[in-house]
């Protein structure tokens, strides 16, 4: 149908075949086309089985699963700046404006846990500038390299927690569970984040 269609009112036109007039033709052609399910209303398979997940779906999945990885990170963050007096909505604006920029640099948890192993000033050295663009968000009398030791701290203090957990075998009690709720310096345990 549709090839006679396309001879007919094609370039190349064709004379229509014998008993075929063009009303006919085009009636045909609408009952065809309104007996087709609309290509919207047409079952799609999965995406996982048929493996034609869309590279921006996957980018999205892979992004997703670097913020996930970054909680941590981004509960230190806000520990930091509400511990300093920022209001909660813009702590958490700021965390994420900070977070954001360190995804899209291509940071992972295990990628700043190496830095992290490599000693403070190298650690300070690479997160840097992605800290540094939120320092006019920063609570009065705050910069960079104070939001950096924070974290590094943090990191720190969460191996020394994880080490003596897989070494003594203990589980934790639930003070040390949710220091941010018991404790007095206020840091998270990043596994609970």
């Amino acid at each position: 149908l549709a090839k006679e269609l396309g001879n007919t009112i094609g370039e190349n036109r064709e004379e229509l075949p014998p008993g075929l007039s063009p009303t006919r033709l085009a009636e045909m052609t609408i009952k065809f086309f309104n007996s087709v399910p609309k290509r919207l209303d047409l079952p799609t398979a999965d995406k996982t089985e048929t493996g034609s997940v869309s590279s921006a779906d996957e980018n999205r999945a892979r992004k997703i699963n670097k913020y996930e990885g970054l909680r941590p990170v981004t509960m230190c963050f806000e520990m930091t700046f509400e511990g300093g007096g920022l209001s909660k909505t813009r702590t958490k604006i700021v965390s994420a404006n900070i977070t954001e920029r360190l995804v899209i640099a291509g940071y992972s948890w295990d990628r700043i846990l190496q830095y992290q192993l490599r000693g403070r000033e190298k650690f300070n050295k690479k997160l840097i500038p992605h800290i540094y663009m939120s320092k006019d968000d920063f609570p009065p009398g705050m910069d960079t390299d104070h939001v950096l030791n924070q974290l590094f701290d943090y990191i720190e203090s969460w191996k020394f927690k994880l080490f003596d957990a897989l070494s003594t075998g203990g589980v934790q009690t639930e003070e040390h569970a949710h220091p941010s709720k018991s404790s007095a310096d206020g840091n998270l345990d990043p596994k609970d984040a």
